[in-house]
């Protein structure tokens, strides 16, 4: 069980580690920037939501 923990905690902590870091490589100056810093945050939010969403649908159907 412990394994599993971390393997699980441990994918967890890299799809947002990649999920933030996507597009870094160029300037953040400009009209350019905030667009690249807005996609950023919507992808860690959307990420963030779908991973809460995730978890209460399983919880729902251990209850069942």
């Amino acid at each position: 069980m412990c394994l599993e923990g971390m393997c699980g905690g441990s994918a967890y902590v890299n799809t947002f580690y990649w999920v933030g870091r996507e597009g870094e490589d160029g300037e953040d100056e400009g009209e350019e920037g905030a667009k690249r810093r807005m996609e950023k945050e919507f992808r860690i939010g959307a990420t963030g939501a779908s991973d809460s969403l995730g978890k209460l649908y399983g919880f729902g159907t251990l209850s069942s």
